[in-house]
């Protein structure tokens, strides 16, 4: 039986400085992962050079009761992605034994199951890869939690545009979607849709 008690979403970013390490569980407050041992295992592919160094690792707070880890991946050359996925998964697996099960894997997609020590709980990983251009869609999609993105999309739709987690769009008079609208940073999208921006900490509605 897979099981789990806190949750954690981690982000693997290029040449970005990123906030310290958070581990969050409302219920579970004296089993949480140590930040550091996080930090380690997702970036031992960094350390091997299987993934570029310009990456850089962050565990952001969220809080929500999934005990899932989210993995982000995003590079500014879209053909890299798919072998980079593949890259990870394997180191995280064969040489790292953090990743201990494969669910599913594709070209954007990895669902499978981690442990963190060998004497912890087994939980669900996801590892997803996106383009850079996609990047704080995504990331502001899986820091939300469902109500917030509901809430985002249906705010969306009443102002003309589309969002999803891949993208924000403009919709014509006649349903047309536009190219998707520069989005810089997680922030965009609230401004887009003239809504308060919320920290990820405040996320969980």
């Amino acid at each position: 039986m897979i099981n789990g008690d806190f949750s954690t979403k981690v982000t693997i970013i290029p040449l970005i400085i990123i906030t310290h390490l958070f581990a969050f569980s409302p219920a579970h407050a004296n089993k949480l992962v140590h930040q550091e041992k996080v930090k380690s295992i997702i970036a031992a592919p960094i350390q091997i050079q299987v993934v570029s160094p310009n990456y850089i690792v962050s565990t952001l707070q969220c809080a929500t009761a999934s005990s899932d880890i989210d993995v982000l991946v995003t590079h500014p050359t879209v053909a890299k992605l798919p072998s980079l996925l593949h890259k990870i998964v394997e180191t995280l697996t064969k040489q790292v034994h953090f990743v201990t099960d494969t669910i599913s894997i594709g070209d954007s997609k990895f669902m499978g199951v981690c442990q963190i020590d060998t004497s912890k709980l087994h939980r669900r990983i996801d590892i997803r890869v996106f383009p850079s251009e996609q990047y704080y869609c995504a990331l502001l999609y899986f820091t939300g939690n469902d109500q917030l993105n509901r809430h985002m999309r249906i705010v969306a739709q009443e102002q003309g545009y589309k969002l999803n987690e891949y993208s924000i769009q403009k919709v014509g008079s006649t349903g047309t979607l536009s190219k998707p609208l520069p989005v810089t940073s997680e922030r965009d999208s609230f401004d887009y849709l003239q809504m308060d921006y919320k920290e990820p900490r405040e996320r969980n509605m």
